[in-house]
């Protein structure tokens, strides 16, 4: 279900040829890149991707240890969500995201915020929370918005916009 070589095709090809096996298809081989990440999916893509490989899914609640993990490596605090089964906004993406960076990539330098800011149209819905992470991961190159220069901070993330994301997270060069 993925054609004619897509904006996001060399982001999914790293992602599944990756030996974490951060994300996958599905079972009848198609990769669905318009469905949207559930919070505990991405949750557990990026503790994967933190090189988290061998957990296994609880019996009762699957993602359960993902989540008892992403909060032991900073990637979750406490409050962050109340519901882990909806689907994941895009500023909480960012603010998910700039957090496993700073545990992947510690290193890494944040541009300043006010320059950052207006490369980014729509700065001004963008929940006060998790705009410093928005703008960081912008700063860095890991997010890019649309071609309208918005953010649609709001939106909830697709499946090919989450491979593009974490892609850059683990593969600087990507940025």
């Amino acid at each position: 279900d993925v054609v004619n070589a897509p904006w996001y095709w060399n982001d999914l090809q790293f992602i599944l040829e990756d030996s974490r096996h951060i994300l996958s298809g599905y079972p009848d081989g198609t990769f669905r890149p318009d469905t949207v990440l559930t919070v505990e999916q991405f949750v557990k893509a990026l503790v994967v991707a933190c090189w988290y490989t061998t957990i296994e899914p609880d019996k009762t609640d699957w993602s359960l240890p993902f989540r008892n993990k992403a909060v032991e490596i900073g990637i979750l605090k406490s409050g962050d969500f109340t519901n882990y089964k909806r689907a994941i906004t895009r500023e909480e993406m960012a603010m998910l995201v700039i957090r496993a960076n700073k545990y992947l990539n510690p290193e890494d330098k944040y541009a300043d915020q006010t320059k950052v800011a207006t490369l980014v149209n729509d700065t001004n819905a963008i929940t006060a929370s998790r705009k410093e992470a928005v703008l960081q991961a912008y700063g860095l190159g890991i997010l890019l918005g649309y071609p309208d220069g918005n953010y649609k901070p709001k939106n909830t993330l697709k499946r090919s916009e989450a491979v593009a994301v974490i892609r850059r997270v683990v593969d600087a060069a990507a940025r």
